[in-house]
């Protein structure tokens, strides 16, 4: 599967951006209205392109929407932090996906996600596997960075 992406990334490089920048305006849309309230037309609308283009990209908006999560959850590759120390690993982790602001549009869309995961088994179910994906992680990058002197190995309770 991964070597599909690859050859249709070498093939179409401008396919890949087009999906990315259309995940991105999900998160705007859906932070601003809500999975129920956001429309592929206003997605469309946002993103200057037609519907038939999300069709094309997603097939659907059930579709769209786990995609969007599916790249929200997206942990980094080894090689994104070849030369980083353990410490630096997980301080680029922290600061991309907890530390920031609760008006950022990935939190909001976030939090729309988990609340429709109430409502939709599947939805909960995509959510929880990207979750526990994240969980393991953040285990493997404490545990380099307790491994390598840079964190203590139980916190401190005076602090």
């Amino acid at each position: 599967m991964r070597k599909k992406a690859k050859a249709t990334a070498r093939k179409r490089p401008g396919r890949v951006q087009r999906r990315k920048d259309l995940l991105g305006t999900v998160y705007t849309v859906i932070s601003e209205n809500g999975i129920d309230g956001a429309s592929m037309r206003q997605i469309a609308d946002r993103a200057n392109v037609s519907t038939g283009t999300i069709n094309y990209h997603f097939g659907n908006k059930h579709k769209l929407i786990m995609a969007a999560l599916q790249a929200a959850y997206l942990t980094p590759d080894d090689s994104d932090y070849a030369l980083a120390s353990p410490l630096d690993k997980l301080k680029a982790f922290a600061f991309g996906h907890i530390f920031q602001s609760s008006t950022d549009r990935f939190w909001r869309f976030w939090v729309n996600c988990a609340a429709a995961g109430t409502r939709n088994a599947e939805l909960r179910k995509h959510h929880n596997r990207r979750f526990e994906k994240h969980q393991a992680v953040w285990t493997v990058l404490i545990r380099e960075a307790v491994e390598a002197g840079q964190l203590p190995s139980a916190p401190d309770a005076a602090i």
